[in-house]
This record gives C-alpha cells, structure tokens and sequence, in this order.
C-alpha cells in the first residue's frame, strides 16, 4: 500500500479502536475448526458503535500472517422479483467475497460455490442457495440454467449449499458475490469505516491477541 494510504488509515484510528473479537458471532454453525475463526470489528471509542471496514481499510489491515484467509461480507433483505418485475417476497441473504466459502470449510451439496471470476466486475450474475430455498422455490432436484430475479438483477443458481448453513446467522439462504471495483479501492474511500464486516481463520499457532497486534503494527 502506497505511504498515503497507511497514513489515512492511521489518521482513522484517532476515532475507532481495532479489535479482533473471538469466534462466530452465532453457534453452533456447521463449520470445521470453528475454535480458530474470529470476526474483524472496527470499535469506536467516541461513539460506543461498532463500524463498518472501509474497503482500503479492511485490506490494508487483513494483510497479516496472523490470518490464514480472510473475507469481506454484507448482509441484507433481497428482493425477490417476479420475471416481470413484481415483488414476490424477501430472503435473508449475504453478499460476501468467493474466499469466505473455502474459509468456513462450506461446500457445495450440488452445482458449485461462488469463485473470484464471479465477483469480478462486469461479470454475469451468479448465486448460490440453501437447499431449503431450493425446494421451496422449484420444488424439486437441483438443475443448472435456473435464474432467479434479485435486487433488478438477473442472476443464475450455480449451487446449493447445506440447509441452515448460512453466515452470520443460519438464517440466511441467498449468497452472492461481493465485487469491489477500483472506485471502491480509490483513496478517497480510504476513510476510518464503511459498511464491510468481516470473518477470518487464524493461522495455525496464532491466537487472536497475535493477530490483533500484528494489525496494529501493520496500519
């Protein structure tokens, strides 16, 4: 990262205190090794708040060997429409960077989980969905080609993944891909927070105190 983005970064931490908190913020989930996933929270001591990552914030400060792998994630209601644009009900969902399916240990039950080819700008829409939301919806067996209409967008089911396996809570049944375009990743968002939370897999013989404080050393 270029001098002027680290020292943007420090001038952020005048307000909020970085802090690594320990664990999944709902258990039990159905993910391997759970004991070394920790969330990344953003605390600020002058408001009391929690806060979101800014995108350049979160991967300046993510870049640590104390993580194994780390992911970006956004929760929201999606919008489900019609092929002819009528609303026909909500979904729990989460939109999160491809790396967070292999981080929780979460695999596919049929067709596939999302890549970073999904999540680059540009692309084609692609989601995953639980199996529940599967059979609900189409009633049957999982086949390729099936679209579904989320948020305006035109999206394909290219996977389903186990029923009550969704992050942060088991709720959630919709996935997609979080795609972070270089305006995202420009300096004037480089701000002290924005609307990114976080999960991570500490290296193994890392605690979270190691990976808090190689944080710190690296802003």
């Amino acid at each position: 990262w270029p001098i002027v983005v680290l020292a943007l970064l420090a001038i952020g931490l005048n307000a909020c205190m970085l802090s690594v908190i320990y664990g999944l913020l709902a258990k039990p989930l159905p993910y391997p090794a759970q004991e070394r996933l920790v969330t990344l929270d953003l605390r600020s001591d002058k408001m009391g708040i929690d806060l979101g990552w800014s995108v350049p914030f979160f991967e300046a400060a993510s870049d640590q060997d104390g993580l194994q792998q780390v992911a970006a994630f956004k929760t929201s209601e999606a919008v489900l429409l019609s092929s002819a644009g009528e609303r026909v009900g909500e979904v729990e969902a989460i939109t999160a960077q491809p790396a967070l399916f292999s981080l929780l240990g979460l695999n596919a039950t049929a067709g596939r989980v999302l890549n970073d080819t999904d999540s680059l700008p540009g692309m084609p829409c692609h989601i995953v969905v639980s199996e529940d939301f599967w059979e609900r919806r189409f009633g049957k067996r999982f086949e390729d080609g099936r679209r579904l209409k989320v948020d305006e967008k035109d999206c394909m089911i290219v996977g389903t993944v186990p029923s009550r396996s969704g992050f942060p809570e088991p709720s959630r049944q919709l996935w997609m891909p979080l795609v972070l375009t270089e305006e995202d990743r420009a300096l004037s968002e480089a701000g002290s927070f924005g609307d990114l939370h976080a999960v991570g897999r500490l290296a193994v013989g890392r605690s979270e105190l190691d990976a808090t404080r190689e944080m710190m050393r690296r802003i």
